[in-house]
């Protein structure tokens, strides 16, 4: 699992989302914003596949994420997303920055 600074915080949280509502974006190669942003995924129910991709969008490693786990998504790594039909899971992002208040996006 990546690891991230102690400091972070977050600023933005996503509805939550299934195989019905996920944007499609999240399930084609795209990446966190540059600037220290990182992305934390939590799986609220089902399993949902993360692939983590190299510079070149080339899959480098996939990984589970089942039910009250998560994975943490590093500033600018390219990703994307596949989940089964039960699945349910919200994105927050997080920077290095102190008191940033929290919001979430319906």
């Amino acid at each position: 699992m990546t690891a991230w600074p102690k400091d972070v915080r977050p600023y933005w949280s996503t509805q939550l989302f299934d195989h019905r509502t996920v944007p499609v974006k999240l399930t084609a190669r795209h990446r966190t914003k540059g600037g220290g942003v990182w992305g934390r995924i939590e799986v609220i129910s089902g399993v949902r596949r993360l692939a983590r991709c190299n510079a070149s969008g080339d899959v480098t490693k996939t990984e589970e994420i089942e039910a009250g786990d998560h994975a943490i998504v590093a500033p600018e790594e390219i990703d994307f997303v596949s989940l089964s039909d039960e699945t349910s899971f919200r994105v927050t992002l997080f920077r290095c920055e102190i008191n940033v208040p929290a919001r979430t996006v319906q």
